[in-house]
C-alpha cells in the first residue's frame, strides 16, 4: 500500500484515523451500536435515510444521540439508487438532498458540519450502478454540485484508505472513501482489523460503513462489532477514533502544505 501524503502522526497526534459509520438509521444502531460505542468513549456517524420507518419511529432517540455527540448525517430522503435515482427531476433531486437536510435541522438539530452519504455510493459519472444502469455525466455533475452546495463533507464507498491530501484541498472534504466490510465477512473480526491496520500502515484515514448490527438489515454480528470497538479502545495510541464530521473538520482546520 502506498504511503500517505499526510505527515507522521498527523491525525490528532495519532498515526491513523478511524471513523465508524452506520447507514440508513436502523433501530439496532440505537439499541446496540451506540451503547457499545459510548461504553468505550467513542462516537459514530449515523447516516439517516429519512423515510426509513425505523428512523421515523425513533426521532427522539436520534435527537438524543446527536445531543450526546454522535454525528447524524444525511443519507437522502428516499434512498433512491440505480434507475430510480437517475430518472429524478431536478426538483425531486433537490427534495432528496435539501428536503432531507431541512428535516434533520427541524427534528434532530442544526449542524454546520453535517455530511452527506451517497445512497448505494452512486455519484460518479459513467459508473455502472447496482441495477446495471449507467450514471449519466450531466446527472452526476448536477447531483454532486447540489451536495457540495449544501455540505462541506460527503462520503462514497469504494473501499480505499483516505490518504491523498489532494482530495482534501481547500475547505471541502468530498467523496471520502469507505469500506462496507459487511458485504464480505460480517461475522469475523479479522477483515475489520485488517482494514484498520491498512490505515495504520499507510498513515491514512479508514472509514467503515456498517448497516444493521445483529438484525436483518445487512447485519454485522453484535459480538464482532463489540470486538472491533474493544480492539480500537485497546489501541488508542495508534488510532484516533472519531466521527466522519470531526475528522473532516480536523483536516480543514489543519491543512498540510
Amino acid at each position: 500500500m502506498a504511503n500517505s501524503n499526510f505527515p507522521l502522526n498527523y491525525w490528532n497526534g495519532k498515526p491513523a484515523a478511524i471513523s465508524l459509520t452506520y447507514d440508513d438509521g436502523y433501530v439496532s444502531n440505537l439499541d446496540i451500536a451506540i451503547p457499545q460505542l459510548e461504553n468505550s468513549g467513542f462516537r459514530g456517524t449515523f447516516n439517516l435515510h429519512i423515510q426509513n420507518p425505523e428512523v421515523q419511529a425513533n426521532v427522539s432517540r436520534w435527537k438524543t444521540a446527536f445531543e450526546n455527540g454522535h454525528d447524524i448525517s444525511n443519507h437522502s430522503m428516499s434512498h433512491y439508487c440505480g434507475r430510480q435515482l437517475i430518472e429524478l427531476t431536478t426538483e425531486e433531486l433537490i427534495e432528496e438532498v435539501g428536503g432531507a437536510e431541512d428535516w434533520l435541522i427541524k427534528n434532530i438539530g442544526y449542524d454546520k458540519h453535517r455530511s452527506y452519504a451517497y445512497p448505494c455510493t452512486e455519484c460518479f459519472p459513467n459508473e455502472k450502478l447496482f441495477d446495471g444502469s449507467i450514471m449519466p455525466e450531466n446527472f452526476s455533475n448536477a447531483y454532486r454540485r447540489l451536495v457540495q452546495d449544501i455540505y462541506m463533507i460527503s462520503r462514497t464507498g469504494y473501499g480505499r484508505i483516505n490518504n491523498d491530501i489532494s482530495k482534501f484541498a481547500g475547505s471541502y472534504t468530498h467523496e471520502i472513501d469507505a469500506n462496507a466490510i459487511l458485504f464480505d465477512k460480517p461475522s469475523r473480526l479479522e477483515p475489520f482489523v485488517d482494514y484498520c491496520k491498512q490505515a495504520l500502515n499507510s498513515g491514512g484515514w479508514a472509514v467503515i460503513a456498517f448497516h444493521g448490527i445483529g438484525d436483518k438489515n445487512y447485519p454485522t454480528d453484535p459480538n464482532v462489532h463489540q470486538e472491533l470497538v474493544n480492539y480500537l479502545k485497546q489501541n488508542e495510541d495508534s488510532y484516533w477514533v472519531a466521527p466522519l464530521r470531526d475528522v473532516a473538520k480536523y483536516i480543514r482546520e489543519n491543512p498540510v502544505a
